[in-house]
């Protein structure tokens, strides 16, 4: 079940925060570099692990649909998702929907068993990765099927 909410996403404080993120160790914009800045210690194990497939291009591509989670206080966790490979600003698309929606399975799947609500962007992988809304929200359905997963609409005022 899918539940839309105004809010920050960053101001969750219990549960499970996920994100998309690509596999060039780059946290360079949108929620992503939210996160970095104020998780540094997300963006640390992020980079850490691009850089450890990064030694080896065909690597790299293994990334894709992976799911790097980090303790960030007792009780909230940062989901990084690796959704896409590159990221680019010429309105193209970069986000793999194959690979974002195994990752959804691996957060509800880690939820799940930790007991933690999920909160994600609204959106996710749409506005700077170039995904159609439409099918994002249906892999969303599907992943999420009797579990609720909210996203966090960010209404700037």
């Amino acid at each position: 079940m899918i539940k839309i909410v105004e809010g920050d996403l960053l101001s969750i404080t219990y549960g499970i925060i996920g994100h998309q993120v690509n596999c060039q160790g780059v946290m360079g914009s949108g929620v992503a570099e939210q996160v970095k800045g104020r998780y540094p210690l997300a963006f640390k194990e992020y980079k850490d692990l691009v850089d450890e497939y990064n030694q080896d291009e065909d690597l790299r591509h293994t990334l894709l649909g992976h799911v790097n989670g980090v303790a960030v206080d007792k009780d909230l966790y940062i989901a990084n998702m690796f959704g896409q490979k590159k990221y680019g600003y010429d309105g193209g698309v970069y986000t793999n929907t194959n690979a974002l929606y195994q990752c959804f399975k691996t957060v509800r799947k880690v939820a799940e068993s930790l007991g933690l609500p999920v909160y994600l962007p609204y959106m996710i992988g749409c506005y700077r990765g170039g995904a159609d809304w439409k099918e994002v929200e249906n892999l969303l359905l599907k992943a999420f099927d009797g579990y609720e997963v909210t996203l966090m609409k960010y209404n700037k005022g």
